[in-house]
């Protein structure tokens, strides 16, 4: 369902979805990492720096589960802010609420 209504939405407007940037840290106990690269410093013990491609290596599955989970979030928020617009431009264009466009669809639409 979700899909026919995602790819009846895209052929009947065809918007892009950008997604500039995203920064964001992960935080490990009290020490923030910046989700940067590989090189970037994880934390420091010692005068030890350990670095986040040091510790993907020998995580490879926790990482890889991070990276999936932070992917499935911008996806998530682009599909979000596409519906979001694609709403208010319909609902603008023909003078009503985005409620009462939706409901109009949905009604035409849905089976």
């Amino acid at each position: 369902m979700t899909f026919r209504f995602l790819s009846r939405i895209n052929k009947a407007k065809k918007y892009s979805v950008r997604i500039v940037g995203l920064a964001y840290t992960l935080t490990l106990g009290a020490v923030p990492v910046l989700a940067a690269g590989e090189n970037s410093p994880a934390f420091k013990v010692n005068g030890k720096v350990t670095t986040v491609g040091e510790l993907s290596k020998e995580d490879q599955a926790a990482f890889y589960d991070i990276e999936k989970k932070k992917y499935e979030l911008i996806v998530s928020k682009a599909e979000s802010a596409y519906l979001a617009d694609f709403w208010n431009k319909m609902a603008k264009s023909k003078g009503k609420s985005v409620q009462e466009v939706r409901q109009e669809y949905f009604d035409k639409n849905a089976k």
